[in-house]
Formats: C-alpha cells, sequence, structure tokens
C-alpha cells in the first residue's frame, strides 16, 4: 500500500468513528462534514 493510500484510509477510518460516537451521544452530522469539522 502507498501513502497516499494509507492515509486516505486512516482519514475514512477517524470519520466513521467520529459518525459512530456522535450517533451514539445523539448529535446530528451532515454527510459534506469531514474530520476537521467532527474534531470541534
Amino acid at each position: 500500500m502507498n501513502p497516499t493510500n494509507a492515509i486516505g484510509l486512516a482519514k475514512e477510518l477517524i470519520e466513521n468513528c467520529c459518525k459512530t460516537i456522535l450517533d451514539k451521544i445523539g448529535i446530528e452530522w451532515s454527510k459534506n462534514d469531514d474530520v476537521s469539522q467532527f474534531t470541534k
């Protein structure tokens, strides 16, 4: 795997974790949100 793909997959993993946490605690999020908006 090249570094670019690894970084992209890591970003996807973090986004999915954030979305799962937000769902569990009842906070709405948009499909257009990205990692920077989840970490605020």
